[in-house]
């Protein structure tokens, strides 16, 4: 934990105070949220510290051991998984395709908002509102390939970014959490 608090004021997650004791103080923060959680556990290595963004990975490295084996052992089902998507998921992609296309975040999200709330109110999904009704809200969905945009596979396709759901970034998620296995 030491290791790790200190990590993290070497890289400012601490806050703005550079002072060496800012670790101690911290650790001694955690120390008293420890002992119970140790406690409870029933295992003593199940800890949950709340740290927040703060110092990002320390519960994860703490709990590491006790999940290693359920993520050694985990198998996924993949097509249950796409069953289990719901076109409203996918508002935030409607929302970021009409950003793309320069229309301001705020009267974006409010669109894709009348969007989900017409679909509620007819009793159907997102993805089978008529077409006309996205470009009644906005013009910039005229160009709008829907059935891509209500694609779940796109939708992680584009967040391609470091932690992000691309499978090429999800690959290197899984490597590296099986390295610290």
């Amino acid at each position: 934990m030491l290791a790790a608090l200190e990590e993290a004021r070497q890289r400012g997650f601490l806050g703005r105070d550079q002072d060496p004791d800012v670790v101690a103080r911290h650790a001694a923060g955690f120390g008293p949220a420890l002992s119970p959680a140790l406690a409870s556990s029933g295992t003593g290595r199940i800890v949950d510290l709340g740290s927040g963004g703060g110092v990002p990975g320390l519960v994860l490295a703490l709990l590491l051991p006790a999940v290693a084996g359920t993520v050694r052992t985990m198998e996924i089902d993949g097509e249950r998984c796409r069953g289990a998507v719901d076109a409203a998921m996918l508002a935030t992609d409607l929302a970021d395709f009409l950003v793309q296309r320069g229309v301001p975040f705020r009267e974006a999200h409010g669109t894709v908002g009348r969007l989900v709330r017409a679909a509620e109110e007819l009793g159907c999904g997102l993805d089978e509102l008529d077409p006309r009704f996205f470009t009644h809200l906005s013009p910039h969905f005229a160009d709008a390939d829907l059935e891509t945009l209500f694609s779940p596979e796109a939708s992680l396709a584009a967040r391609a970014g470091t932690g992000g759901t691309a499978p090429e970034a999800v690959a290197e998620q899984v490597a590296s959490l099986r390295a610290l296995l």
